[in-house]
């Protein structure tokens, strides 16, 4: 099944409120606030007056483009009027931006091939040949490869599981969910044994922007009998990457302010001044409840990424299947066994050095698992990654400065926060 960019923009930031996950319906509709609010210039204002005027301050800037691109994923916002006129500034803007979300889509991608564009949809199309990909997928490569992480070779799974996350009637996903299919099951198995070999499937980095995505002649046959188009795909990870590659377009343009938030909890914060207070809200999950546990304060440049095991927004339904109460199938597939899994319900990471990118795939050994390690985000820390989560009314922190405020205080329970 293909996947393409969609229009998921996001409203403008609503208050935090509860939100409870109601098992009556086929999909849980898990509304809550937009993170990254800006509190200290005030509430973000759209820029228009009377559909002509342009005034500075904080501004949506939109593309334009018309074409396919990963805009839909994304809402940028920037305060106008920073180094030019707010209508010289949103119309440069907006070009640049229109531009980069064409080019991250059909660099990122494994739905379709472009002229002139080796992307990931052209490196499947042709294994065991030496590409000149684009130099972002290269680079995006490179972390994989220093990271050891395997699950880009997911790929014949993710496919399998967008049935799952399509799946309009819950009792009709027993064909896709390997959970509630034995065969199934020990099919997503023995994919799995040519996805975790190096000698099956590997991306050989050549240099100077040159790969290999080889592919040993058993694997081709198995893919050819079992009709499997794609060796390697970013699929739940690609925003993370488009995240990292969006922000150094602009930043390469001297754009050293706004702030890009994908659906699916992948942002970038570009402040470099440092004096403007910006809040993310912390989330906790306990069963069927989901909680503004508190609001994290803080200035200047920060990565974020926030993983969780259910969909916050309507939006992020495009990766989740509500089944029951008690199952919620996720993108966040282990490459041990191809089944989903996840340590933590909520789980979030930042960094002022470290892009999305690399903050996700440190957290990839730490969330998907079994059981989880705290020793593992401790060690994170060190290396300048901090975490928050939260585990039976308790904010656990790694940095020891952090600012937290608005501690969730209710009648069924009352947060507090702890350093790990």
């Amino acid at each position: 099944m293909g996947r393409t960019a969609r229009d998921r923009r996001e409203n403008l930031p609503r208050p935090v409120q509860k939100i409870e996950l109601n098992a009556g319906y086929t999909k849980a509709r898990l509304a809550a606030a937009l993170i990254l609010l800006v509190v200290g210039v005030g509430l973000i204002m759209y820029s228009l007056n009377g559909g002509f005027t342009v005034r500075e301050g904080w501004t949506e800037i939109e593309a334009a483009s018309g074409e396919a691109d990963c805009s839909g994923d994304f809402t940028f916002l920037y305060p106008l009027g920073t180094t030019a006129s707010p209508a010289a500034e949103r119309k440069a803007l907006s070009l640049l931006y229109t531009e980069a979300c064409r080019d991250a889509y059909r660099i990122f991608t494994d739905d379709a091939e472009f002229a002139g564009i080796r992307n990931v949809r052209f490196l499947n199309a042709h294994p065991n040949e030496e590409i000149q990909v684009e130099p972002a997928l290269y680079k995006a490569f490179e972390q994989i490869a220093e990271s050891g992480d395997r699950s880009i070779y997911l790929a014949p799974l993710y496919e399998t599981y967008d049935n799952v996350f399509h799946c309009d009637d819950p009792s009709r996903t027993a064909d896709f969910d390997p959970y509630q299919n034995e065969e199934l099951r020990a099919w997503f198995a023995e994919v799995c044994t040519y996805a975790n070999d190096p000698s099956q499937a590997e991306l050989e980095l050549l240099g100077d922007g040159r790969v290999r995505l080889k592919v040993s002649q058993e694997y081709l046959a198995f893919a050819q009998a079992e009709e499997i188009g794609s060796f390697v795909d970013f699929y739940w990870m690609k925003n993370a990457f488009i995240a990292d590659y969006l922000a150094e377009r602009l930043t390469a343009e001297d754009y050293s302010m706004g702030i890009l938030s994908s659906f699916d909890g992948f942002s970038r914060n570009l402040d470099t001044a440092g004096d403007t207070d910006y809040s993310l809200n912390i989330y906790d999950r306990e069963d069927t409840l989901i909680r503004p546990a508190a609001v994290m304060h803080y200035s200047g440049v920060r990565n974020i990424v926030s993983l969780r095991n259910y969909p916050l927004n309507e939006e992020a339904e495009e990766y989740y299947c509500v089944l029951s109460e008690d199952e919620i199938r996720t993108p966040y597939l282990d490459t041990e066994d191809g089944l989903c899994r996840s340590a933590l319900n909520d789980l979030t990471a930042y960094s002022e050095q470290a892009g999305c990118g690399e903050i996700l795939l440190k957290l990839i050994p730490v969330y998907i698992a079994e059981e989880f390690r705290p020793e593992l985000l401790t060690s994170l820390s060190e290396n300048g990654i901090q975490s928050i989560y939260c585990r039976d009314a308790v904010i656990r922190h790694t940095e020891e400065s952090v600012d937290l405020r608005d501690l969730y205080d209710g009648k069924d329970v009352s947060y507090r926060e702890q350093m790990d």
